[in-house]
Protein backbone atom coordinates (compact mmCIF):
# COMPACT_ATOMS: atom_id res chain seq x y z
CA UNK A 1 0.00 0.00 0.00
CA UNK A 2 1.08 3.54 -0.58
CA UNK A 3 1.49 6.16 2.14
CA UNK A 4 -1.66 7.96 1.04
CA UNK A 5 -3.67 4.79 1.60
CA UNK A 6 -2.25 4.31 5.10
CA UNK A 7 -3.01 7.93 6.00
CA UNK A 8 -6.54 7.63 4.58
CA UNK A 9 -7.05 4.43 6.60
CA UNK A 10 -5.91 6.17 9.79
CA UNK A 11 -8.27 9.09 9.23
CA UNK A 12 -11.18 6.80 8.33
CA UNK A 13 -10.68 4.61 11.40
CA UNK A 14 -10.41 7.66 13.65
CA UNK A 15 -13.68 9.04 12.27
CA UNK A 16 -15.42 5.68 12.79
CA UNK A 17 -14.17 5.53 16.40
CA UNK A 18 -15.37 9.08 17.03
CA UNK A 19 -18.79 8.32 15.52
CA UNK A 20 -19.18 5.23 17.70
CA UNK A 21 -18.09 7.13 20.80
CA UNK A 22 -20.31 10.13 20.14
CA UNK A 23 -23.36 8.03 19.27
CA UNK A 24 -23.06 5.91 22.41
CA UNK A 25 -21.86 8.46 25.01
CA UNK A 26 -22.29 11.93 23.46
CA UNK A 27 -18.57 12.44 24.13
CA UNK A 28 -15.61 12.82 21.77
CA UNK A 29 -13.20 11.02 24.10
CA UNK A 30 -12.79 7.47 22.74
CA UNK A 31 -11.29 6.24 26.02
CA UNK A 32 -14.49 7.16 27.88
CA UNK A 33 -16.03 4.10 26.21
CA UNK A 34 -13.96 1.87 28.48
CA UNK A 35 -15.42 3.50 31.60
CA UNK A 36 -19.07 4.02 30.78
CA UNK A 37 -20.41 1.85 27.95
CA UNK A 38 -21.35 -1.77 27.35
CA UNK A 39 -19.16 -4.66 26.34
CA UNK A 40 -20.12 -4.65 22.64
CA UNK A 41 -19.12 -0.99 22.22
CA UNK A 42 -15.83 -1.64 24.05
CA UNK A 43 -15.02 -4.55 21.74
CA UNK A 44 -15.94 -2.56 18.61
CA UNK A 45 -13.79 0.42 19.59
CA UNK A 46 -10.92 -1.93 20.55
CA UNK A 47 -11.04 -3.59 17.13
CA UNK A 48 -10.84 -0.24 15.36
CA UNK A 49 -8.01 0.89 17.66
CA UNK A 50 -6.17 -2.32 16.73
CA UNK A 51 -6.67 -1.56 13.05
CA UNK A 52 -5.33 1.94 13.67
CA UNK A 53 -2.24 0.43 15.29
CA UNK A 54 -1.69 -1.84 12.30
CA UNK A 55 -2.07 1.12 9.95
CA UNK A 56 0.53 3.03 11.96
CA UNK A 57 2.92 0.08 11.70
CA UNK A 58 2.30 -0.11 7.95
CA UNK A 59 2.95 3.61 7.61
CA UNK A 60 6.22 3.29 9.55
CA UNK A 61 7.29 0.30 7.44
CA UNK A 62 6.51 2.04 4.16
CA UNK A 63 8.45 5.08 5.32
CA UNK A 64 11.44 2.97 6.39
CA UNK A 65 11.53 1.04 3.12
CA UNK A 66 10.70 4.03 0.98
CA UNK A 67 10.67 3.70 -2.79
CA UNK A 68 13.06 0.75 -3.02
CA UNK A 69 12.76 -1.88 -5.73
CA UNK A 70 13.32 -5.64 -5.64
CA UNK A 71 16.80 -6.62 -6.76
CA UNK A 72 15.48 -9.73 -8.53
CA UNK A 73 12.35 -8.60 -10.36
CA UNK A 74 12.79 -4.81 -10.40
CA UNK A 75 9.27 -4.03 -9.12
CA UNK A 76 8.49 -1.63 -6.27
CA UNK A 77 8.73 -3.42 -2.91
CA UNK A 78 5.66 -1.97 -1.23
CA UNK A 79 3.35 -1.79 -4.25
CA UNK A 80 3.80 -5.47 -5.18
CA UNK A 81 4.07 -6.82 -1.61
CA UNK A 82 0.66 -8.47 -1.71
CA UNK A 83 1.41 -10.37 -4.93
CA UNK A 84 5.10 -11.22 -4.44
CA UNK A 85 5.47 -11.30 -0.66
CA UNK A 86 6.65 -8.79 1.88
CA UNK A 87 9.98 -6.98 1.69
CA UNK A 88 13.08 -8.86 2.80
CA UNK A 89 16.65 -7.65 3.12
CA UNK A 90 19.66 -9.92 2.60
CA UNK A 91 21.76 -9.71 5.73
CA UNK A 92 25.02 -10.09 3.82
CA UNK A 93 24.74 -7.77 0.80
CA UNK A 94 21.95 -5.43 2.10
CA UNK A 95 19.86 -5.81 -1.06
CA UNK A 96 16.06 -5.75 -0.84
CA UNK A 97 13.86 -8.52 -2.28
CA UNK A 98 10.27 -9.66 -2.24
CA UNK A 99 9.91 -12.84 -0.20
CA UNK A 100 8.96 -14.97 -3.21
CA UNK A 101 11.78 -13.52 -5.33
CA UNK A 102 14.25 -14.17 -2.52
CA UNK A 103 13.19 -17.82 -2.25
CA UNK A 104 13.11 -18.27 -6.05
CA UNK A 105 16.69 -17.06 -6.23
CA UNK A 106 17.65 -19.81 -3.79
CA UNK A 107 17.96 -17.58 -0.76
CA UNK A 108 17.46 -18.66 2.82
CA UNK A 109 17.11 -16.63 5.98
CA UNK A 110 20.39 -17.85 7.41
CA UNK A 111 22.32 -18.26 4.16
CA UNK A 112 21.38 -15.01 2.49
CA UNK A 113 20.55 -14.58 -1.17
CA UNK A 114 23.52 -16.53 -2.44
CA UNK A 115 25.68 -13.43 -2.68
CA UNK A 116 28.52 -14.78 -0.54
CA UNK A 117 31.61 -15.79 -2.43
CA UNK A 118 32.75 -18.27 0.24
CA UNK A 119 30.31 -20.69 1.82
CA UNK A 120 30.25 -20.98 5.60
CA UNK A 121 31.66 -24.53 5.42
CA UNK A 122 35.09 -23.09 4.48
CA UNK A 123 35.19 -21.00 7.64
CA UNK A 124 38.41 -21.42 9.61
CA UNK A 125 38.08 -21.03 13.35
CA UNK A 126 40.92 -18.73 14.52
CA UNK A 127 40.90 -20.32 17.99
CA UNK A 128 41.82 -23.79 16.70
CA UNK A 129 45.59 -24.18 16.71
Amino acid sequence: MQRKQFIFALIFQFVIIELITYSSLKSLNPFAVYEQSGLAIKILVSIFLGFMGLSLLGLAASKAIGEKVCSACGFDLMRYATARGGPMKCKFCDRWYHTQCFKAKGGTIFGGCGCQSEPMSNFQNPFNT
